[in-house]
């Protein structure tokens, strides 16, 4: 599981994903009304990319790494 931080201005978002002792920062992540599109790469070098929507306190989506298939994600907050 990740811990992410979001920062949101309008449709810009930045944030920042604690793995481990380590942050770094998510990668092209986008906002469109209700829908949400982020990539981070973990400590194993492997690419994720988030994509999916945010309804309430809610988002669901799917992961896809670099390295296998898509499988589904959920986060609350």
């Amino acid at each position: 599981s990740y811990e992410v931080v979001f920062n949101q201005k309008y449709q810009r978002i930045t944030g920042s994903v604690e793995l481990g002792r380590i942050r770094v920062s998510l990668r092209d992540a986008q906002v469109r009304g209700s829908e949400i599109r982020f990539t981070l790469v973990d400590l194993d070098g492997v690419r994720r990319e988030f994509s999916g929507r945010v309804v309430g306190k809610r988002m669901t989506g799917t992961m896809t790494p670099d390295n296998g298939p898509a499988r589904p994600f959920r986060a609350y907050w």
